[in-house]
């Protein structure tokens, strides 16, 4: 089952998707143009997944974002957060 503190993730990779970019790809971030800003997608992702979804399939974020070139680029996110109880 999937839980609601995903939308807290989303919500955040919403807020910080240049820095998380920026973090993990960060040689992908310097071909973004920033200053065009990016579009969400989660409607169509949505009816994708749900179209072609196979077994538990979850990807949390699609977006659109603008190259330095100019070209339209798709970029999809699956983020898994994962803790133990130990951990608590």
């Amino acid at each position: 089952m999937k839980s609601n503190q995903d939308s807290v993730w989303k919500d955040l990779l919403d807020s910080y998707l240049k820095e998380c970019i920026e973090f993990f790809y960060p040689e992908i971030a310097k071909q973004i143009d920033w200053e065009a800003g990016y579009e969400t997608l989660d409607k169509e992702l949505q009816s994708i997944t749900t179209e072609a979804m196979v077994g538990k399939r979850f990807v949390d974020k699609l977006v659109q974002v603008k190259t330095i070139e100019g070209n339209k680029q798709i970029v999809l996110f699956h983020i898994e957060v994962q803790r133990s109880a130990s951990a608590l």
